[in-house]
């Protein structure tokens, strides 16, 4: 008789640990808002790049007529020249990309230096910016 009260008692504590490991379900409206990284490393060999490069935190400020200016440090942390390209795009408040010249920019960092990737928006309009690294093609 207590060897089927035991029994009956693991069953119960089995169903209750089994019970706290899941997650709560799903409910609408509690998703993360989705938003892309402000640098991107793509393009081919682009795991490599990213071993080869440390980029910190980009800086940005508005001057007298509103313009977004954006400074983004690159280093290299290779030990041969790296030749990268890079191109950004502005966006408005709702994320749409603003017309901007999306032109790839072509950029040497010297082993263990650090550049400074500077641009501009052409509207006071811009509201956040992205840029693609990729190597030099």
């Amino acid at each position: 008789m207590v060897k089927k009260n035991w029994l009956g008692v693991v069953a119960v504590l089995g169903l209750v640990a089994g019970c706290a490991n899941n997650p709560p379900p799903y409910r609408e409206g509690r998703a993360e808002r989705y938003a892309p990284p402000q640098v991107q490393i793509s393009g081919l060999n682009a795991e490599d790049l990213k071993q080869s490069t440390a980029i910190d935190r980009p800086s940005t400020y508005r001057d007298a007529a509103s313009l977004l200016f954006v400074t983004v440090p690159l280093r290299n942390t290779g030990d041969q020249v790296l030749h990268v390209q890079y191109r950004y795009n502005f966006v408005d408040e709702q994320g749409r990309p603003l017309p901007e010249n999306i032109a790839w920019n072509r950029k040497s960092l010297e082993p263990g230096a650090t550049e400074r990737i500077t641009f501009n928006s052409t509207s006071p309009r811009a509201a956040d910016f992205q840029m693609d690294l990729r190597y030099s093609r």
